[in-house]
């Protein structure tokens, strides 16, 4: 048995992403991540989730077309025992290279899968694939040991918290102002999967012009992509600032953007904008300025 020591599983999830995002850079797959952790700091050998892990990220890379979307999610489940965290790892694809029936034979002969599982077995987990009318998705279930658990009772803290996360989002309404179809796409999907309502526009004068139809205070949030042709974001928000009714003030916009830069969010900022989200959408820095 391998050492075993602590290690930020979040930040071995982050550089996965950072990692296989390079390495399958010439098939331009976009890449959604949205993680949900209670517990960070886990015990590990600091090889098994990442070896796992990547081994899974490998297989829907492969079967991924190229300009399409993946959708990861990391969420931590409720545990039965006080001392592990339980985490549930899925990657979701819509358009992909292989049939519903390969994919479920890969499930049990692929050499990635064959290799994640094995990694799995030294952690007590499973991996199941599904098929629906959104693609396929690869699920993976284990636990850790937690680091320095001080509550007797986590998996109720657990329960408590992710139900949180849920009626937070739950009634919400977001309108995403985004010109690339498949982008929009992307982003009403995610946010629709933890609970919020989603309206969406391509262009920033039908942004105006559905914010100007619409009751005073039927948007809890603008999600605004700053590049968009005749009139980008910042232009939008500074005209959508501009309209004369008492909830346009408080009327929440931030930023979705690639650009992470602090030019970029000062920017954004200066325009009228409360806050900046980089791309790809991650919908807990989202939550963040839900009020």
């Amino acid at each position: 048995m391998r050492e075993q020591k602590i290690v930020n599983l979040k930040y071995l999830v982050e550089q996965l992403i950072d990692d296989k995002g390079t390495e399958y850079a010439s098939k331009n797959i976009n890449l959604v991540s949205n993680v949900f952790m209670l517990n960070n700091m886990i015990y590990s050998d600091g090889e098994n989730p990442s070896k796992m892990l990547g081994y899974v990220i490998d297989y829907i890379y492969n079967i991924t077309k190229p300009e399409s979307n993946v959708i990861l999610t990391l969420n931590q489940a409720a545990s039965t025992n006080a001392d592990f965290a339980s985490y549930e790892f899925s990657l979701r694809s819509k358009d992909i290279n292989v049939d519903d029936e390969k994919f479920k034979q890969d499930l049990s002969f692929d050499d990635k899968l064959s290799a994640a599982k094995s990694e799995l077995n030294t952690m007590g987990g499973s991996m199941r694939g599904e098929v629906d009318i959104k693609g396929i998705v690869l699920i993976v279930n284990f636990a850790c040991k937690r680091e320095d658990v001080s509550e007797t009772n986590m998996s109720s803290l657990e329960k408590q918290i992710h139900q949180k996360i849920k009626e937070k989002a739950q009634g919400k309404r977001i309108l995403v102002v985004e010109d690339n179809q498949i982008n929009e796409e992307l982003a009403r999907e995610v946010l629709t999967e933890v609970g919020f309502n989603v309206e969406a526009v391509n262009s920033g004068s039908d942004a105006i012009d559905i914010i100007k139809e619409k009751p005073e205070g039927y948007y809890d949030l603008v999600l605004m992509d700053i590049v968009m042709p005749v009139m980008d974001g910042y232009i939008t928000t500074t005209l959508i600032r501009a309209i004369d009714r008492p909830d346009i003030p408080k009327l929440t916009i931030v930023a979705l953007s690639s650009n992470a830069m602090d030019i970029d969010r000062q920017q954004a900022f200066e325009s009228g904008m409360n806050g900046h989200v980089a791309k790809p959408l991650d919908v807990k820095r989202v939550m963040e300025y839900l009020k």
